[in-house]
């Protein structure tokens, strides 16, 4: 089941097109403000919220994935930024953007849920560049 995820989540992030590597490195909004915690499979973090917190998006983009098919992050929003750059929002109670919606940053796109394999409020956030996976806290403005 995780495998099965995994490839989805690939073929999404590979979808979001080529990059200019020479790009300079873009400074993220946080989606929401709460107690950070490291992901346990490495990937993104899990911010600890309450449910129904608003989420707001991390940079203008393009709404590339909003659904729930892939079971263990539940609810989930996927936004292609610029430069190839991939956010992914999960665990959401509420999505309130669908496929192919451009949002501006700063723009709540959905509620803090605890859906999927979560076993409390919280929001799990991925930043990605093309398929590399990245430690989004190095990319998210000071608080």
């Amino acid at each position: 089941m995780r495998r099965a995820a995994l490839a989805l989540a690939v073929a999404i992030f590979a979808a979001a097109g080529a990059f200019a590597k020479d790009a300079p490195r873009p400074k993220f909004r946080w989606p929401v403000i709460g107690q950070i915690d490291q992901a346990k499979d490495g990937r993104g973090v899990d911010i600890s919220v309450p449910e129904g917190q608003a989420v707001h998006a991390a940079a203008d983009g393009q709404v590339i994935y909003a659904s729930d098919e892939i079971a263990s992050y539940g609810r989930m929003i996927v936004i292609r930024h610029a430069d190839d750059y991939v956010t992914t929002y999960a665990h959401l109670s509420d999505m309130a953007v669908t496929k192919g919606v451009a949002v501006k940053r700063g723009q709540i796109i959905g509620k803090t849920g605890e859906t999927g394999d979560a076993r409390r409020p919280l929001l799990h956030f991925e930043l990605r560049r093309g398929e590399t996976e990245l430690d989004p806290i190095g990319f998210l403005s000071p608080r």
